[in-house]
């Protein structure tokens, strides 16, 4: 009987020196029915040529080109085409064991689920480990017990690249166009539609961390991205998930507070203000809560009530604690 397919989608976007090792190591993969989708996000480097080299040696590789739209539209572009029964995600700076879709595959169906989750191993670009997860065993969860661990954040985080999916899973959804963070605004939506998730924490996903990545990069947009992605999961569990709803509401109001904190080490102008609005009026709504939320500190408390009620305190001090920690050149 033959396999079924996998399809790795691999957005790919000024990697020139990642490249060829990422696609190398799914091309080495000991479960060889697989399609490798390598989206062309208008790279400015080598990336495109590289791809196309890959496509012409081996049939599993397909190649689009597009113009620059960032990662979601990427992704995007990849399940449009995608024609496996399972999708995997891999980052074009990364790489994989070569068995990790065998592994996964295997603990995804010999526990009959819809989502398998390997762990990491972090790596400099130096090559020195930076951490990984401690071997466990394997644990296998129901719907609302795997939204709790994604909500949690420990077991199960919101990354796609360490988890092979059935497709079935992303009918109807999208990652959301020109934002960062994507994963964390629709991976609570693709969780439940998962009856069973299987987590099995071998470290078979080599995830390097880079300076210069999308996730490193901190600017103005990256703030309040990070801020509307949490207040999406927010408004899903509300609906959909209300008995985790501590959890949710706890996570935004300390991402809220820290995020509007970030936007002060930044030029003020319209849009900033149009996005400080939005996160004072999430806060409000939310005030009567922020006192009883026991993971967010005592200091995060204080700043929410200064956002509130005296926002020219709170940007006056951490701007000044801002010049204080820049480094002197």
């Amino acid at each position: 009987m033959k396999r079924p397919l996998i399809s790795i989608i691999v957005p790919v976007y000024r990697v020139e020196k990642y490249i060829c090792k990422c696609v190398e190591s799914l091309l080495e993969q000991t479960y060889e029915n697989i399609e490798i989708i390598l989206i062309d996000d208008g790279s400015p480097d080598r990336c495109g040529e590289f791809c196309d080299e890959f496509a012409r040696k081996d049939s599993r590789v397909i190649v689009l080109h597009q113009r620059n739209a960032g990662l979601a539209s990427a992704r995007n572009a990849g399940l449009a085409i995608a024609k496996g029964t399972y999708i995997g995600f891999c980052d074009s700076d990364d790489f994989v064991d070569k068995d990790m879709y065998e592994f996964l595959l295997k603990t995804l169906t010999e526990n009959n689920c819809d989502i398998a989750a390997c762990s990491f191993k972090k790596f400099s670009e130096k090559g020195e480990i930076i951490g990984e997860q401690e071997e466990a065993e394997t644990i296998i969860l129901n719907n609302r017990q795997a939204m709790k661990e994604l909500l949690n954040d420990e077991l199960i985080g919101s990354q796609p690249c360490n988890k092979l999916f059935h497709r079935n899973l992303w009918d109807g959804i999208l990652f959301p166009k020109g934002r960062v963070y994507e994963d964390i605004a629709i991976m609570h939506e693709v969780f439940a539609n998962a009856d069973k998730v299987v987590v099995k924490s071998a470290g078979k996903y080599h995830y390097f961390i880079r300076e210069d990545s999308t996730s490193y990069t901190q600017n103005a947009k990256w703030g309040y991205d990070l801020f509307s992605a949490f207040r999406d999961r927010y408004k899903f569990v509300e609906k959909n998930y209300s008995e985790f709803l501590t959890k949710a509401y706890e996570r935004l109001i300390g991402i809220a507070v820290g995020m509007y904190i970030h936007l002060q080490h930044f030029k003020r102008t319209p849009k900033i203000r149009t996005w400080e609005k939005e996160i004072r009026e999430c806060l409000e709504q939310q005030k009567k809560r922020i006192l009883k939320c026991k993971s967010v500190s005592t200091q995060r408390k204080c700043d929410a009530f200064l956002i509130l009620y005296f926002p020219v305190i709170i940007s006056v001090k951490h701007r000044i604690l801002y010049k204080l920690r820049r480094p002197i050149r």
